[in-house]
């Protein structure tokens, strides 16, 4: 089956749901001196990478406004990479209102041109990214491949263990009923509005579940060292931000650098 394909429709539907959630808050963020669309974990992160003047990649950009973001903290170059022509057309209305100057490009992530091979600094890869795939080995190599020499990679990702959750249970007994193992993917057709959490037909989404030892090992094949990992109790996939005030306290996120050889 092709789960790209397939998840590629199920994305595209979300487009407007996400435009009448966000759009107009993104564009301000973006537009105002001072403010932008990455949290003070991620910025903690730019900081110590020291992205000024560098160039910066994201694959799976979404609408691009982090890639955006990273511009206006004085990225040299910033391209976004989406499956989505029609998140990336609402990136480049962002683009054009806002004034920040990024590069979006709408293609998989392996059909990502060999003109961009070894061109950046450093590529990100944010919430909701490495469940799309069902292989994380070409999604990290094209991250190896993208790198310049000593390029780095950064990660800020939902927490594995997160998947385990029952999103049907209480904040106070929150359940694990999923497998943490689990290779078969999750099929929804419930939409992909996770900001306003509305429900819809939608054409059906595949998600898979890659366990920790997973994403760090397969980095770690790619020729890529590991020099930062951190979790984190906070939530940034909008499933749970009861949970995450809760007094029991889970590992809901993670973030990690690595280093090309």
């Amino acid at each position: 089956m092709d789960y790209h394909d397939a998840n590629r429709l199920a994305w595209d539907a979300s487009e407007p749901y996400h435009r009448e959630a966000v759009f107009e808050r993104v564009l301000h963020e973006l537009k105002t001196p001072g403010l932008s669309c990455l949290d003070e974990y991620a910025l903690a992160v730019f900081e110590k990478l020291k992205v000024e003047g560098k160039s910066v990649a994201q694959l799976c950009c979404n609408n691009g406004r982090e890639t955006m973001s990273l511009i206006k903290l004085g990225a040299s170059r910033g391209v976004g990479f989406d499956i989505s022509e029609t998140f990336i057309q609402q990136g480049r209305e962002l683009v054009e209102k806002s004034g920040i100057s990024c590069e979006l490009r709408a293609c998989d992530v392996a059909n990502i041109g060999l003109e961009f091979q070894e061109q950046f600094d450093i590529v990100y890869v944010s919430v909701g990214a490495v469940g799309w795939f069902q292989d994380l080995t070409p999604f990290f190599g094209k991250v190896a491949e993208l790198l310049k020499p000593g390029g780095q990679l950064f990660v800020y990702e939902q927490h594995p263990f997160q998947e385990m959750l029952d999103l049907k249970a209480s904040v106070e007994a929150p359940r694990l009923t999923c497998d943490y193992f689990k290779s078969d993917p999750y099929r929804d057709t419930g939409g992909l509005d996770y900001y306003s959490g509305k429900f819809y037909d939608s054409p059906p989404a595949y998600w898979f579940v890659h366990t920790f030892a997973t994403i760090l090992q397969t980095i770690i094949d790619q020729g890529m060292t590991i020099t930062q990992v951190e979790e984190f109790e906070h939530d940034i996939s909008n499933n749970w931000p009861e949970l995450a005030a809760a007094e029991l306290k889970i590992p809901l996120c993670f973030q990690l650098v690595a280093k090309k050889l």
